[in-house]
């Protein structure tokens, strides 16, 4: 990470005129008291710590990644780097390690700070910013209720972290430098002449099948085969091109191979899930 960027997010924090977005993504759902518990201690260690609260612009990105499924975060997290104007704070919570000894973490990648579970949910965002800083939360920012077990980390350790870091104290006054994150194996899609070869790795709420296969890679005409059943698909560029809900593939928002039902799901319809293999046959 480049010093500037540290200087540059430092005086966007003292810009009193500049917003400072902080993201949420969790497994907790929403049918808890989780996500509001995180949000309100948020809000206290600011007005603890003098922030200015109308600053603060909270999003949630999503609480619905599938329960204790680090894996199934990174397609989401991928994509948070430089998602929000100015200085941007993210917090991600997929913790199926609560209460043991992994740890607490802070990446730094010059112009997005994550908070995290040292557990491979940064994995993407740790391989794709190589010189970025990694520190270890120290216990010292653990503020649980009197009488609460440590089953909590996300209210009760990453927001106090969180909040700190956002109002101005320096990712290395957080903790120790963590020389060795925990970096998970990335499935990547090949390339074999006329081939590509990769695979499901997650399915949206409407059933479609997000695949990681970079759609510049493939050209029109492409047929797209899925392991499961022994199904293949047209590829195309739009829902609507599925005219009788029979399949089809097709690049996503982000940029890699979707594979979608017209009016139905996918998964569904061709019994797939993460980890399923596609092949696409006549790519560029």
């Amino acid at each position: 990470m480049a010093k500037d960027d540290g200087n540059r997010r430092a005086k966007m924090l003292t810009k009193k005129s500049t917003p400072i977005f902080i993201t949420m993504t969790t497994d907790f759902g929403e049918k808890d008291r989780y996500v509001f518990e995180m949000k309100s201690r948020f809000y206290r260690e600011l007005a603890e710590r003098g922030g200015d609260l109308d600053r603060f612009v909270l999003l949630d990105v999503t609480h619905y990644i599938p329960r204790q499924n680090v894996r199934a975060a990174w397609p989401v997290v991928r994509n948070l780097p430089s998602s929000c104007p100015g200085a941007s704070f993210h917090l991600v919570v997929v913790d199926p390690g609560v209460g043991t000894d992994r740890r607490g973490l802070v990446v730094d990648t010059g112009r997005d700070l994550f908070v995290a579970p040292d557990n491979g949910v940064l994995t993407e965002v740790l391989s794709r910013f190589p010189q970025r800083r990694a520190f270890v939360i120290d216990s010292f920012w653990r503020k649980a209720p009197a009488g609460a077990g440590i089953v909590f980390d996300g209210r009760d350790l990453f927001v106090p972290a969180l909040a700190a870091l956002a109002t101005g104290t320096p990712p290395e006054k957080i903790g120790p430098p963590a020389s060795d994150p925990v970096l998970l194996e990335v499935p990547r899609a090949a390339r074999e002449g006329e081939r590509v070869f990769g695979e499901v790795t997650s399915v949206d709420s409407f059933g479609n099948l997000q695949t990681n296969i970079p759609a510049e890679w493939i050209s029109a005409g492409a047929v797209v085969e899925l392991e499961a059943g022994g199904k293949s698909v047209p590829y195309g560029r739009a829902y609507a091109e599925d005219r009788n809900g029979t399949g089809i593939a097709l690049p996503s928002s982000e940029g890699f191979l979707e594979i979608a039902v017209r009016g139905g799901s996918a998964a569904e319809k061709f019994g797939i899930a993460p980890g399923h293999r596609v092949t696409v046959k006549n790519v560029r």
